[in-house]
């Protein structure tokens, strides 16, 4: 009988664990890492020299293999090839995507546009979307997104591809409230499309804790490209930006609250619910899948296999 092989286990204190957490992290999403993407995503403060030296530990003791120049966890077969096709798909699709973002940007209260997801990572899949994180007016989070929603509807087809739509919040409020890694990695990822540079940077100080979970990856850069409302977008942000379109506001929340606890509070665990459909005034968040809290446990189970016990 063939002797089980002993599992290396790492020090919670050394890089190598570190090294070994981010790459974790992504192996959830297939999704290997080149050198200076493990260094930014990192948990501390790193330098490539010392993540090269971890890395080259950690292929010796076989927990973590490399093909070409990326890196992936050896017991789950990544094939790296994949990624190369997801990023060609991804780097031929994101003029389209920005397209589509800037045509977001001029719908009533949208006041910036980025780009989230898969994305925002460098990868689009097969069966892939363009994801959008938008902030929008105070006291218009609704009304924005039922304008969208209609929009895409009517005119699209209902196709989630090009307006996939899932996280609004308000300029009102620019801090995430979950402070975690996945809300930490999906912030300093975003590609911004459209906005004033000045919003950004509110966005970007409202939320300075993400350097407490990557203290090595800076946000993206960004060029200025202002909303444009015109038409039938700037009569109706005309129009409603009064008292009648806080009230409507406040009454679409209320019926998609109903709505969404109707249809899906028997399938999401009900202490999870409120984070998974996130609806307040400042938020507008719809995951059916709970991923952050998928992609979290999955994590921490990934930990504990190589963790050296205390």
């Amino acid at each position: 009988m063939t002797k089980p092989k002993e599992i290396t286990k790492i020090d919670t204190s050394t890089i190598e664990q570190d090294v070994y957490s981010s790459l974790a992290y992504f192996d959830i999403f297939s999704h290997p890492l080149r050198t200076q993407e493990i260094l930014e995503f990192t948990q501390q403060h790193s330098n490539q020299a010392d993540v090269s030296t971890a890395l080259a530990t950690l292929v010796s003791a076989g927990i973590v293999e490399k093909q070409e120049e990326y890196y992936s966890l050896a017991e789950s077969n990544i094939d790296t090839s994949k990624r190369i096709a997801n990023e060609d798909r991804a780097n031929a699709a994101m003029d389209d995507a920005m397209h589509y973002g800037k045509k977001i940007a001029g719908f009533p209260f949208v006041m910036a546009v980025s780009i989230s997801g898969s994305m925002s990572k460098g990868v689009l899949h097969e069966d892939g979307d363009y994801d959008f994180f938008l902030i929008i007016k105070r006291r218009k989070i609704w009304l924005a997104k039922l304008i969208l929603k209609l929009y895409k509807v009517v005119f699209l087809g209902n196709s989630y591809e090009y307006f996939c739509i899932n996280y609004l919040i308000s300029d009102e409020k620019l801090e995430i409230e979950e402070k975690n890694l996945f809300t930490a990695t999906e912030l300093t990822t975003i590609i911004p499309v459209s906005g004033e540079v000045q919003l950004f940077n509110q966005l970007k100080e409202a939320n300075k804790w993400v350097a407490d979970y990557l203290p090595n990856k800076n946000w993206r850069n960004y060029t200025e490209h202002l909303p444009t409302k015109r038409g039938i977008s700037r009569l109706l942000q005309v129009a409603l930006d009064n008292r009648l379109g806080m009230a409507l506001d406040r009454m679409i929340m209320s019926l998609t609250v109903y709505r969404n606890k109707a249809k899906y509070e028997g399938l999401v665990d009900s202490s999870l619910f409120d984070i998974a459909f996130k609806s307040t005034e400042h938020v507008a968040k719809v995951h059916p899948g709970n991923t952050q809290q998928y992609v979290l446990k999955s994590l921490e189970e990934k930990i504990e296999k190589y963790k050296c016990q205390s």
